[in-house]
């Protein structure tokens, strides 16, 4: 038997996203056949009232659900309500496989205490089974409190078994990024400094804190999105191909493309903060940030002098996560003396809201003059598939599968919160911006000269 022993089952991340993900994952019968659900909490449930509140959580938030899935679902679940003291951590180790995936479906602030209590209870150990620990984000709120959890949880666990998730590298349209950058011949040769002029990375979003005032005026936009969601679209892009695609090879490529980045100072960064935000989350004098941008260089080989521009932000007038390389423009005069503009186009590669392909050329305008218009050409890079996995069961899968590919080693933690830190903790003025806008006026003054932000 193996067991996924998920801590903060009876919460609102395992409702709305682990349990229609196991779902997914039953549906498809990718579930193994020996796997069992162990919900853990503090509530004094009886397993029967676990099953319910499972049930109740598929019914709210899987959409659509079979009746016979559901229940199949339901028959693997079971609760064990425990403190998170020595003896609650014992009575687990009694209850639980010898063979268990350890979900921490909890704040932050309880990590540590989580580790250390399933080590010093023997359930790290891997004699008669494996053991492995899914830690959700965020990895610290700096680099010494990162550097921190990862000395408390390595006295007992071993970083092969300690797999951080970042449920953006489970989109289907972020693991593309490598098959679209290596698997085209006529693409990858362009992919560099030689023809690139700018990459701009965007996740824009139209919704706002909805309700978690009280969490996100602790964390901001450079904690909660920048310094993990942003950095890995960063690296996906910017590294260079490892030989092949196994996880440490993989990793070993991105923490050399962080480690490549030119130190950041507080001109490389502009923060804002949406009109209404502070009444939202109850704090008037608040100056967290809801969008940050960034300017940075990496002073390697294939990107020297080409500025990576990255953005992200709340309330702005659509959602929208996007990578867009601009190429140089042609050394040639050919059309010195013609109406025609040889524009330097751009290849993009939209991850959301929609999964596509655009690549921006010059063509001849109709008629009789000489002259030139833009075109785009887009071509959808998902296939529409319903029973196409979403990213938490994509996730959920491989760490039942001990498959670390799509998970965070530490050293890019590590590196990630370095490249950040001269500017995590420098003053710097929040600038407010118009909810449904596209984020403050500050950002175009990062551009270089005759760089321009997309239109989200």
């Amino acid at each position: 038997m193996i067991d996924l022993v998920i801590f903060g089952a009876t919460g609102d991340l395992a409702a709305r996203k682990l349990f229609p993900a196991l779902y997914e994952l039953e549906a498809a019968r990718y579930l193994p056949s020996e796997v069992r659900i162990l919900g853990v909490g503090r509530k004094p449930w009886s397993n029967e009232e676990f099953i319910q509140h499972l049930r109740q959580s598929l019914q709210e938030f899987q959409e659509p659900l079979d009746g016979e899935v559901a229940e199949r679902l339901l028959g693997r679940a079971a609760y064990h309500s425990m403190e998170y003291t020595p003896e609650g951590f014992r009575s687990l180790a009694e209850a639980s496989a010898d063979s268990s995936l350890f979900y921490l479906s909890l704040p932050p602030d309880a990590f540590p205490t989580i580790g250390v209590g399933l080590g010093q209870a023997g359930l790290s150990e891997q004699t008669r089974g494996f053991r492995r620990l899914i830690v959700e984000k965020p990895f610290g709120e700096d680099l010494q409190s990162a550097l921190s959890l990862q000395k408390t949880l390595t006295q007992y666990w071993d970083e092969s078994q300690i797999l951080r998730i970042d449920h953006f590298l489970g989109k289907e349209a972020v693991q593309n990024i490598l098959v679209f950058r290596f698997a085209n011949s006529w693409l990858e040769p362009l992919w560099n400094a030689r023809y690139i002029a700018q990459v701009q990375i965007t996740a824009a979003e139209s919704i706002g804190i909805e309700g978690r005032g009280a969490f996100y005026d602790k964390v901001g936009a450079l904690r909660d999105m920048m310094q993990n969601h942003m950095m890995q679209l960063l690296t996906l892009s910017a590294l260079e191909p490892p030989p092949r695609f196994e996880a440490d090879l993989l990793s070993n490529e991105k923490v050399k493309a962080l480690r490549s980045a030119r130190p950041l100072s507080p001109e490389d960064i502009v923060r804002g903060q949406y009109q209404g935000y502070r009444e939202e989350a109850g704090n008037p004098q608040s100056h967290t940030e809801t969008f940050a941008a960034l300017r940075l260089y990496l002073d390697n080989w294939r990107w020297k002098g080409v500025p990576f521009y990255l953005r992200t932000g709340k309330a702005l007038s659509r959602k929208n996560t996007t990578i867009a390389l601009q190429f140089r423009d042609p050394p040639t005069q050919l059309f010195a003396d013609s109406s025609i503009d040889p524009g330097s186009g751009w290849v993009e590669l939209e991850l959301q809201p929609k999964e596509a392909m655009h690549l921006e050329v010059q063509v001849k305008t109709p008629g009789l003059q000489f002259a030139s218009r833009p075109v785009t050409l887009t071509t959808p890079t998902g296939n529409g598939n319903r029973l196409e996995l979403s990213a938490y069961a994509t996730l959920m899968l491989d760490a039942l599968k001990g498959e670390r590919s799509l998970f965070i080693r530490f050293d890019e933690v590590e590196y990630a919160w370095r490249l950040l830190e001269p500017v995590l903790h420098t003053p710097c003025p929040t600038e407010t911006y118009s909810v449904g806008s596209e984020g403050p006026g500050g950002q175009h003054y990062l551009m270089e000269p005759h760089h321009r932000w997309r239109p989200l």
